[in-house]
């Protein structure tokens, strides 16, 4: 489903890495966040452009992940909740930039883009997922 060079995990996978952060976070008190972009459609040159997109607004040591039906998410290590709405508006921008100034735009289609911070926004892993997807913005609006 994706290109190789921008590794994505399952969901499975993802999940088990999310719940391993929650945990680390927990035993020495820091922050991590999650970013979930969502697509109103999931065709393959949609999401690798997505995908690669995304890559190329967070750090090489943030994890890309497959999450529900039509979501790509992103967790951020030791993010704070400025950051992370930050890096959200980031992500944002770039694919608006993309979808305008492509002339062979695979992306006519709504994307949410969505932030939340452990343990500022959510103190459990459903409760942080959902904090994110209740974040997340329209097209051209704050994800605040």
């Amino acid at each position: 489903m994706f290109d190789q060079n921008i590794p994505i995990l399952p969901e499975e996978p993802f999940k088990f890495l999310l719940k391993q952060e929650c945990d680390r976070a927990e035993r020495y008190s820091h922050f991590f966040s999650i970013v979930m972009v969502k697509l109103t459609e999931s065709e393959d040159p949609s999401l690798i452009t997505t995908a690669k997109i995304i890559r190329g607004a967070i750090r090489d040591s943030d994890i890309m992940g497959s999450l529900q039906d039509k979501h790509l998410a992103v967790i951020l290590h030791h993010a704070d909740a400025q950051n992370t709405d930050d890096i959200a508006l980031r992500i944002r921008g770039r694919i608006r930039e993309f979808a305008q100034g492509s002339s062979q735009n695979p992306m006519n289609r709504e994307i949410r883009v969505g932030a939340a911070c452990f343990p500022t926004h959510a103190p459990t892993i459903q409760d942080l997922l959902k904090a994110a997807q209740e974040r997340s913005s329209e097209p051209d609006t704050d994800p605040k």
